[in-house]
């Protein structure tokens, strides 16, 4: 087993908020971190985010040390990676120590423009629009939109901005952030036309308690998504009606667990997010994301001033983002 080192650098605090424009920057603080990894006796840049709804008031401290099987992981494929054994250190930080093992790898294994190098590649992924109320937004057949419902929405425009969005062809994914009331829903259900029931792909946790969409008489209809309740090492006891995870690197998942997740004998649906990550690590999770043939939570693009150089390229028509090389 090899000691990893990470030490943040504090005087280059990276303040994300200026960065951000002003309808998000009043809701939405984030800050990262330039760190320092030390892998035997070399040093990698790397970075860690803090977005405060998931980490408000974290307190990072000085060093952070790993034992890791760094020969094991050389020796194997990049993408069977061994696990990060370190349950009292926070996911925003194993996100940046796994940021660091695979340049580390690359660097090792791989010559410049080596075709075996995934990484080295502008790899690409479709991603799914948000529906934002009062913009003007045209949405075709080959788009796929998260429609947001919560507890203040207004049950009548609900039902008629999802049935005249399935009869435009959108596929639907709504997202009940685990705030509404099973009437509400089941009222909005009863109310959709039946084509649009068929354009949504999932819904993602509407309730408090996960077991009460089973209760619901549209379970067998609609699929449930898991995103706030997915814990990797609990992944085993998940419903088996469940198909769809929502993933956010370094907030629910960590990245070699992606990694074995995609090798789990369920055949599960992976839609990677977006957890507002720094600029770097915002293109490595395209990377990521283009591993999986579903269509990616990464609009979120569209809430940096300067959204569009996070990445090689964003072609609208076809809601595709193309990284850049890692």
């Amino acid at each position: 087993m090899a000691k990893l080192i990470l030490r943040p650098i504090y005087k280059e605090v990276h303040n994300m908020r200026l960065a951000l424009k002003a309808r998000a920057k009043e809701y939405k603080k984030i800050d990262y971190f330039e760190v320092e990894v030390y892998i035997e006796e070399e040093v990698f840049t790397s970075y860690i985010t803090q977005f405060a709804f998931f980490y408000e008031n974290q307190e990072l401290e000085h060093e952070y040390e790993i034992d890791y099987p760094l020969e094991q992981f050389l020796n194997g494929d990049l993408f069977e990676a061994p696990l990060i054994d370190a349950k009292d250190i926070p996911n925003n930080v194993i996100l940046a120590f796994e940021y660091a093992l695979i340049k580390y790898y690359r660097k090792k294994n791989f010559k410049q423009d080596n075709h075996e190098d995934y990484f080295s590649k502008n790899n690409s992924v479709k991603i799914n629009l948000l529906f934002q109320k009062g913009l003007d937004l045209k949405f075709g057949t080959s788009d796929i939109l998260k429609y947001k419902i919560s507890t203040n929405s207004n049950t009548h425009e609900v039902i008629t901005d999802l049935n005249s969005l399935a009869a435009k062809g959108v596929k639907l994914r709504l997202d009940g952030n685990r705030s509404l009331d099973s009437s509400v829903l089941e009222s909005i259900l009863y109310n959709l036309d039946s084509n649009t029931i068929d354009a949504i792909e999932y819904i993602e946790e509407p309730f408090s308690e996960l077991g009460l969409w089973a209760q619901s008489l549209w379970s067998d209809k609609i699929t449930l998504a898991l995103d706030e309740s997915f814990e990797f090492q609990f992944r085993d006891s998940i419903p088996e009606e469940v198909s769809y995870l929502v993933l956010k690197f370094g907030v629910n998942i960590s990245v070699f667990e992606f990694f074995q997740l995609r090798r789990d004998k369920r055949n599960w649906q992976i839609i990677v997010t977006s957890g507002f990550e720094c600029p770097k690590l915002f293109n490595f999770i395209i990377h990521l994301a283009a591993l999986e043939n579903n269509a990616a939570g990464l609009s979120t693009f569209n809430f940096y001033e300067n959204g569009l150089k996070l990445f090689k390229e964003f072609q609208p028509q076809k809601s595709l983002l193309i990284a850049r090389l890692l």
